[in-house]
């Protein structure tokens, strides 16, 4: 798993799978901002938080969007949290936009 930092507001979600490999590995080129105190703008005042289970057969990864009231992290309530995951999913990696919808992205471990 890569995770990228910096440019303040969330980015794509992307799969990538090395040569000679049959399992794949997830690139979030940023998760945004969790905490930040300028306020010019909503997507610097969105970001999103990743869950990892790991067991002998998965990967499973859980998306979180998370905004900010006074530099103050909170979950988006179900409503918020279905548009961020949509539009995050239209500009993330094609194979895995209904995952991301649903905020679940799972990776099968081959042997």
């Amino acid at each position: 798993m890569i995770i990228g930092t910096h440019p303040h507001i969330v980015q794509a979600i992307e799969e990538y799978v090395p040569k000679n490999s049959k399992t794949g590995r997830l690139i979030f080129y940023s998760l945004g901002n969790f905490v930040f105190y300028r306020y010019f703008s909503k997507e610097t005042q969105t970001g999103l938080m990743a869950g990892l289970e790991l067991s002998d057969r998965e990967m499973v990864f859980r998306l979180f969007p998370v905004k900010e009231k006074l530099s103050q992290p909170e979950l988006m309530n179900a409503e918020g949290s279905a548009a961020f995951l949509k539009k995050l999913s239209e500009i993330s990696d094609k194979k895995l936009a209904a995952e991301i919808k649903k905020g679940v992205i799972k990776i099968k471990l081959v042997p």
